[in-house]
Formats: structure tokens, sequence, C-alpha cells
């Protein structure tokens, strides 16, 4: 198929290595450990660069859109006000290609910049190709988001059967706010749309080693956090509370956070 530049084989790694991820990858050691925890060989990083170099020079038909993305993508960063955006565009069009059955979608140049912030242009080509594969993220988007449906519904599933959550999914329900009006939105960008940059690098430890899961577990445990302020609000206030998680504790959350899933994800 497209993506078979990337290694699928599962990585057993000892628990220890998750507990220590949970506390936080050190800023500087995440060039190496990322593509680590997500399997990436050093014989698969070198052929997907060469793959990466052949790309750059060919137009995406997904240009328009990738092009509105990048003026709403951490604009106020500095690394993406010169250099850094063309970087990015690259990134986000090299794949688009690569990868023609996901192709590109609105809000991907999140999860993109986000790697980029800590990995070089190349590296981070490489990176987004595994982890669309062997941590299954491209799934969510193919056939039309089945898998980001599916992820919704089983979202759903927890939320009414988790004895500490049920009384919100029943809130949920009589005010009418469905989990794919926030969630669609997290899932598809890895928390890296909304989320201060200093959560998102720890969700992105976390996702590099559990996987698509995580996106659950990250969700019934932001959920949990939220969820007296969220029983107190009507429609429009949660919707707007859901969407703009500035004040979280996200070193406490990522510690604790343990919801065992019993269904696979996808």
């Amino acid at each position: 198929g497209a993506v078979d530049g990337a290694s699928s084989a599962p990585v057993e790694k000892p628990r220890s290595v998750s507990q220590l991820v949970r506390r936080g990858v050190p800023a500087a050691l995440r060039p190496q450990v990322w593509p680590l925890l997500a399997g990436l060989t050093p014989h698969d990083e070198e052929r997907l660069m060469e793959v990466y170099r052949e790309l750059i020079d060919q137009e995406s038909r997904h240009d328009k859109v990738i092009c509105k993305d990048l003026h709403r993508t951490f604009p106020r960063h500095d690394m993406f006000k010169g250099e850094g955006q063309q970087c990015l565009h690259r990134v986000c069009s090299a794949y688009s290609i690569y990868d023609e059955e996901t192709g590109y979608y609105q809000g991907f140049s999140f999860l993109v910049a986000s790697i980029l912030l800590n990995l070089p242009e190349e590296e981070t080509f490489c990176l987004l190709v595994q982890i669309m594969k062997r941590l299954r993220l491209r799934e969510l988007y193919l056939n039309d988001f089945a898998g980001l449906n599916h992820c919704i519904a089983l979202l759903d599933e927890l939320v009414k059967t988790t004895r500490s959550l049920s009384d919100l999914g029943e809130h949920f329900t009589n005010i009418s706010m469905e989990h794919h009006f926030y969630a669609d939105q997290w899932f598809l960008t890895v928390f890296t749309s909304k989320f201060p940059l200093n959560a998102v690098f720890r969700i992105l430890d976390v996702f590099f080693d559990e996987g698509i899961e995580m996106l659950l577990k990250i969700t019934l445990a932001l959920l949990s956090a939220a969820k007296k302020d969220l029983l107190l609000m009507n429609f429009e206030e949660a919707l707007l509370h859901t969407l703009d998680y500035e004040s979280m504790h996200f070193d406490l959350l990522l510690r604790t956070y343990s919801y065992r899933l019993q269904q696979h994800v996808v």
C-alpha cells in the first residue's frame, strides 16, 4: 500500500519505561526518545528520509487547504513566522502525497507543527509516517472517518458505563451535548490544536508510547477532572469549556489517569 515505509510490528517495552514516560520526557531528549517510543528503526528512518527528499519537489493536490491551515497553526510562535512555516508546509505537503488514501485533513498541521518544535524537518516526516501507520492514527480518517466514529461511539459507551462518569453522561444527553462536538478535534489532532504546548508535548510523550487507546484514556481523565464544572453547565457553556483547556493540571492528570479499556479501539 501507500504507507509501506513504516514498521508495523509492535514494540515491546518494559512497564518501567511507560511509567517514566508518564512523568514526562525531558525536552532535550525528545528528538531521540520519540522515534524510539514509536518503534522507528534507523533503517526505516534512513529510507523514509530518501523518500521525503524526493517528495518535497512535488506539488500536493491538497495545497490550498494546507496553505489555509498554515496561517492558523501556532501563529504567535516565533518558529512559524518565517522558515519554520515553510518547513511545516513541506512536511504536510509531502505526507499528503506519500499517503494518498489519507491525504490532508484540516488541523493536521497542528500535529506536524508540534513534532517540528522538537525534531528536525526530515525526522518529523519519518516519525509522522510511523505514527500514522504503526500507532494506527491513520485508521481514524479512512473510509469517511469510520475509525473516528467508532472511537466516539466507544467514548459514549465508556462515559455511560464508567461509574464515576455516568452522571455526566446523563447530563450531556439532557443538554444535547454529543461527544463528537469536542472529541473529533481532540482525536484527529492528538490534542495538539487547542491545548497549551507544554501539555501537548506531555500528551505526545504518552501517545508515542501507548498509541491511540490513550486518546480515549486522556479524554475520560479530562472529563473526570472537569466533571464538577460541566455538570452545572448548559450546552453552550459545556461546549466552550471542552474546547478550551488552558487551566488543566496536566502534570497530575498524566501521572494518574488509569482507565482500563476492555475493548480494542479500532
